[in-house]
């Protein structure tokens, strides 16, 4: 989540001010419990909504409260006889909040409004800002669903070059004259297993890996076939790519064996007998 973003939204003003959803004010709320930044914005503008509405309250002018009294007893004075005695005789009930006189009331509503034109003033503001909020959601929408279809895009290209390969693999595996040479493991590595399928006719050889332990960064498997008793380079392969993957022309048909070592990184022009992995002969 990017929290910049969320705090110059405006959406923690305007719960400050009370302008949000139920599910809007659960947001901010959740937020504000996980994100330290956020609970600090949230209480921040709390307090400066708080301070602007106590500002904005100033003090009635001196001596409005004895003119007011002055002129309702005025007032009271011209009510003609009867009128002016039932005025006199009818009990007053003061309404007014308890602890109050009529300066705190005037200072009460005038803070009231002063806080209701900001808040107008502010959802104004928010309004806006959620709209480019939501538009640059929308734009990371297109985004993220343009780059989804990219990937999909990739991986069928990736699916369709598997299945090309494999039908490949399989068209020379069924095809006649195709031999299946089994590689096993030598003495130090007696679970190794790997097979080639070699088509002399086509002049092709498949590896398939069954097991192989996976080599260090700096080191890579290699292919050889020994042919008239000397081993021939047929490249280099890794783990994750062989499966039935390494298709390699070979014109070369007096082979009598293929094997793997583990050479340096990029090959060896010549095969480490020490790091022979697995070795199986051919019928020829």
């Amino acid at each position: 989540m990017d929290i910049k973003e969320y705090i110059a939204s405006g959406i923690i003003e305007s719960y400050a001010l009370g302008a949000v959803s139920d599910q809007e004010r659960r947001e901010v709320e959740c937020l504000s419990a996980i994100y330290p930044e956020i609970r600090q914005e949230l209480l921040a503008a709390q307090s400066s909504f708080e301070e602007f509405a106590l500002a904005m309250a100033k003090e009635p002018p001196a001596g409005m409260k004895n003119r007011v009294l002055e002129a309702i007893q005025n007032t009271e004075q011209e009510i003609p006889g009867n009128a002016a005695k039932a005025t006199r005789e009818a009990p007053v009930v003061q309404m007014k909040p308890a602890g109050s006189d009529r300066s705190s009331i005037y200072k009460w509503t005038t803070g009231i409004a002063a806080a209701c034109i900001i808040g107008l003033l502010f959802l104004f503001y928010t309004s806006k800002s959620e709209s480019e909020f939501l538009q640059g959601q929308v734009a990371e929408l297109r985004k993220s669903e343009s780059e989804n279809a990219d990937r999909f895009e990739n991986q069928m290209a990736e699916l369709r070059l598997s299945l090309n390969e494999s039908e490949s693999v399989r068209n020379l595996i069924m095809r006649p004259g195709t031999e299946t040479v089994t590689l096993s493991g030598t003495p130090s590595n007696e679970d190794a297993r790997a097979r080639v399928y070699w088509n002399r006719d086509e002049e092709r050889v498949m590896l398939a890996v069954d097991n192989l332990p996976t080599p260090d960064e700096d080191k890579q498997y290699q292919l050889w076939a020994i042919v008239d008793g000397k081993p021939m380079d047929l490249g280099v392969f890794d783990i994750e790519s062989a499966g039935i993957s390494s298709n390699v022309p070979m014109k070369e048909k007096n082979v009598q064996a293929f094997a793997i070592t583990l050479e340096k990184k990029g090959g060896s022009p010549t095969p480490t007998l020490e790091q022979l992995k697995v070795i199986g002969n051919t019928t020829a």
